[in-house]
């Protein structure tokens, strides 16, 4: 059989899990504390995924996934995501302030807010023909963004 529905919650010696092309559906791993790495990609129906609490969380390989939204607040130790290839419209970065790499192209985004990310080093939104609006952290240079076939506004958050 498949593995439709995959809830491993407040699992706190869980220290890694790779479900790569699995199927999956949706993945809860809510209050992981020690959880450092998430490989969940290529999984075209993975339309919800919950992070909630998993403050160890450095690495997360989530590209070619279904979700059209993405909630990674309050990940403090998340340092690089790959979510490229996907159909993703939102995300919410909010107290990821270790975020250095942002690999996300070719999805459906909208506007991106990185504001809150002030560790952000490089950013890749190419082949985002909907993208409108980036929004990097102050004092940020704008060079850090790769949006080839895409023509967002870059502005600065406070």
């Amino acid at each position: 059989g498949r593995i439709n529905h995959l809830s491993a919650q407040n699992c706190k010696a869980l220290t890694s899990l790779s479900v790569i092309n699995i199927g999956l559906q949706s993945l809860n791993l809510t209050g992981c504390t020690s959880l450092t790495a998430l490989d969940c990609y290529d999984n075209a129906d993975l339309v919800s995924l919950t992070l909630k609490g998993c403050t160890a969380l450095g690495n997360i390989m989530c590209r070619s996934c279904g979700f059209t939204s993405l909630d990674l607040r309050g990940l403090s130790s998340l340092t690089v995501i790959y979510c490229q290839r996907g159909n993703l419209q939102t995300i919410n970065l909010t107290g990821c302030v270790m975020l250095n790499n942002f690999y996300a192209h070719t999805n459906k985004w909208i506007e991106i807010d990185l504001s809150p990310c002030v560790s952000i080093g490089s950013v890749n939104v190419k082949d985002s023909p909907t993208l409108t609006k980036i929004i990097l952290p102050a004092g940020k240079d704008a060079s850090i963004v790769n949006h080839s076939g895409s023509t967002p506004v870059i502005s600065f958050g406070k």
